[in-house]
């Protein structure tokens, strides 16, 4: 089943009508749906912009497939057959994950809540500030208040650590390490309806290093876990993807890519080492002022281009995937006339739909025309490792254009993307993770940005936050889903004393 944005391939009316519903399991097996009599239309409506997209009873654009008949549904879910299209037929395939709601007539996309993945409790070892402490979680929104400097964020970097085997807020596992302590520990259990019970445990040890366990066995990769339990992260730190230079937004994009895809993690860990040594080779040649050697430069050269040659497609259909996603969420957020987009050219000639030869063959020039400055700075000068997402906002970019307000707006829409993203690809809600980000924000904002967190389409959430007071009659924390969690040195102290206790 090959992913496609429907958008960018149907714009005639004539064969977006005529549709029925058929379900289709995981062996392939096709049937009516019982309730596809009730959804058997999908309708077409065009933006002031002047761009088509498509919905299919709430169904967001970007959920729905495309396979080809002589293709097999690995999949679950609802096939919409369509019209003859030339020779051929396709079929528009929408996954099951995200029909569910909508069959049962909801009108919103997306998995009931009871199906998420789930965090139920964490528990640190000498890990930042906590000595030994651990926490319980709902199924819905968990709000973390403290005076500033008590341990929140820690609890999310802990939580991090758990689904991506590192910290979001430093590469220095050492940093991580308590006070005078030797080694840390972190340890969550998550539950879920396709996975009852996932136990995962980081350990480090300043001698040994890190090592994940996963229901108690070692993992020998720990590339092996990443995509396994997908998680979003929004911290104060992420105005710099709107704000700043280029790295951020690379970093930002391999994440994102690499929790959806361990073809392209493979891929992005080749092109590194593969990088690291040919840098290692100029740098040599340029320190000796002895050319180097051209056998070994062409070798490297050429494995570069190939694993490069991956990232840029993969990064390609990416950034087109995103840029409906993230025009979606920002409108979520509130009556705007302003259009958000990214744009994303890697390399001159190469666009949308360009073939992998293509690609290799605009890679491999921009290396000749970068050679003599490569000899004379000892390092690779053009690569995905020198890439940019660029964002905009009504064609403007917002790092150079953008106010406060717009950068906060579309920071909160590039998450609530990642997290549509992760969802459609990984079939699993992610872990939302919000780091001091409402201070800021005026009400009705924080509001707007809670009722899409409780929406029937998104999983579990912990949020941080000094004040408690500014979520007052926003969330009710009386129910069963969500929790408040309030944390002050006396809980900090009990916790560590029933901990020795046992």
């Amino acid at each position: 089943m090959i992913g496609i944005p429907l958008h960018s391939l149907i714009a005639d009316q004539q064969i977006m009508t005529h549709a029925r519903l058929i379900w289709c399991d995981t062996a392939g097996n096709r049937s009516d749906h019982p309730a596809a009599h009730t959804r058997n239309r999908i309708t077409t409506k065009k933006r002031a912009e002047g761009t088509v997209s498509h919905s299919a009873g709430g169904v967001a654009a970007s959920s729905i497939w495309l396979l080809d008949r002589g293709e097999r549904n690995r999949e679950p879910g609802v096939i919409v057959t369509r019209l003859p299209i030339g020779a051929s037929e396709i079929d528009f395939v929408i996954p099951a994950a995200r029909v569910r709601h909508w069959l049962a007539g909801t009108g919103r996309p997306g998995a009931p809540k009871t199906s998420s993945m789930i965090l139920l409790e964490i528990r640190l070892k000498d890990f930042r500030a906590h000595r030994s402490t651990r926490f319980s979680f709902g199924p819905g929104i968990n709000l973390i208040c403290g005076q500033n400097g008590i341990g929140k964020t820690n609890i999310l970097e802990a939580a991090h650590y758990l689904c991506l085997t590192k910290s979001f807020l430093t590469s220095t596992d050492a940093y991580a390490l308590r006070d005078g302590a030797s080694f840390f520990e972190v340890e969550g259990d998550f539950t879920g309806a396709r996975r009852e019970r996932v136990r995962v445990r980081a350990a480090y040890t300043a001698s040994g290093g890190k090592r994940m366990f996963l229901n108690g066995s070692p993992i020998d990769r720990t590339a092996s876990l990443i995509g396994q339990l997908p998680v979003v992260v929004f911290s104060p730190e992420d105005h710099k993807l709107t704000a700043d230079g280029p790295d951020g937004r690379r970093r930002f994009m391999n994440i994102v890519i690499s929790q959806s895809s361990s073809v392209y993690l493979a891929d992005l860990m080749r092109y590194r080492r593969t990088l690291k040594q040919r840098n290692e080779l100029l740098l040599t040649a340029k320190k000796s002022g002895q050319p180097a050697s051209t056998d070994q430069l062409a070798s490297w050269t050429e494995e570069l281009i190939s694993h490069g040659t991956s990232l840029y497609k993969a990064r390609i259909e990416f950034s087109e995937v995103y840029a409906n996603l993230l025009r979606e969420e920002h409108h979520r957020l509130g009556p705007s006339v302003e259009e958000p987009g990214l744009t994303y050219t890697p390399l001159p000639g190469v666009s949308s739909g360009a073939e992998r030869g293509r690609v290799e063959n605009a890679f491999r020039e921009a290396l000749q025309k970068s050679s003599r400055r490569e000899r004379e700075r000892g390092i690779t000068m053009v690569g995905p490792h020198r890439d940019d997402l660029v964002f905009l906002l009504d064609g403007k970019e917002i790092r150079r254009y953008g106010s406060q307000g717009q950068h906060r707006t579309f920071g909160m829409a590039l998450k609530l993307a990642q997290y549509r993203y992760l969802f459609d690809a990984t079939d699993e809600p992610p872990l939302m993770l919000l780091d001091d980000v409402f201070d800021n924000l005026d009400r009705n904002r924080i509001s707007i940005f809670l009722d899409i967190l409780r929406g029937d389409d998104m999983g579990q959430s912990i949020i941080t936050a000094a004040r408690k007071d500014i979520f007052h009659g926003i969330i009710d924390f009386s129910n069963t889903r969500d929790r408040l969690i309030e944390i002050t040195e006396a809980v900090m102290a009990e916790t560590f004393a029933a901990k020795a206790k046992d």
